[in-house]
């Protein structure tokens, strides 16, 4: 059941951070994608992770908001 009370500022701050944390994701997608030695891709895809890492947890922290 969702908690329309949570669902305030803060929801919606969180929800538009995730948004720009997907465009973060493509855009080093991208870049990996161009990269023309393993060790430059490596680091990309760890870039891509830690985004990955921060909207899981976000994704929590709205869970636990919102849903209850």
């Amino acid at each position: 059941m969702i908690n329309d009370e949570c669902w305030n500022d803060e929801c919606w701050k969180k929800y538009y951070f995730l948004l720009s944390e997907l465009q973060s994701i493509e855009a080093a997608l991208r870049y990996a994608d161009a990269q023309p030695d393993k060790a430059s891709y490596d680091e990309s895809t760890e870039i891509i992770l830690a985004h990955l890492i921060t909207m899981k947890n976000t994704i929590d922290y709205l869970v636990s908001k919102v849903i209850t």
